[in-house]
């Protein structure tokens, strides 16, 4: 029996990230400058991206350094809305370190905090169980929930 080996169609990935990705923003370069990116198997061009000089570097730097080491907040973090009334009576962190998809359950929530990978407005957080409340608002009157240095979120009384 003979088969026939066919060319697989190409597959077209639209590109979208082509800029730069400074304080949860994509900008262009402040020089404007882009370099090109090469499909390796056929040598063919891409697209063009953004190419960082210093100047880029310093902004993100500087931003990296007011979310992560000053604890300063950004309007462009992610936001989950938690009903008033349930932050009356009390939010289980692990439920909402989950719901808020800083895990991928509320037993991988309760781990990651007795590991001390929980933190509530910057102060590490060992107890999964713990609930949250309105006495946790911060003077913003939101709730800074991180786990690790990265994933961060923001929980606002609705």
């Amino acid at each position: 029996m003979a088969s026939v080996l066919t060319q697989p169609a190409e597959q077209v990935v639209p590109i979208s990230a082509t800029k730069l990705l400074i304080n949860n923003r994509w900008v262009a370069s402040r020089s404007g400058k882009t370099f090109p990116t090469v499909n390796p198997s056929t040598g063919e061009e891409i697209c063009q991206i953004a190419e960082a000089d210093a100047a880029d570097v310093d902004i993100a730097v500087a931003a990296a350094r007011a979310a992560f080491e000053e604890g300063r907040l950004s309007a462009d973090l992610p936001t989950v809305e938690v009903a008033r009334a349930d932050l009356e009576a009390g939010v289980s962190l692990a439920a909402l370190a989950a719901d808020a998809g800083l895990a991928s359950s509320r037993s991988e929530a309760r781990r990651l905090a007795q590991g001390g990978g929980l933190r509530i407005n910057d102060a590490v957080e060992n107890d999964g169980q713990r609930l949250l409340t309105l006495g946790d608002l911060n003077a913003e009157g939101i709730v800074k929930l991180a786990a690790g240095r990265k994933k961060i979120v923001l929980v606002r009384p609705s």
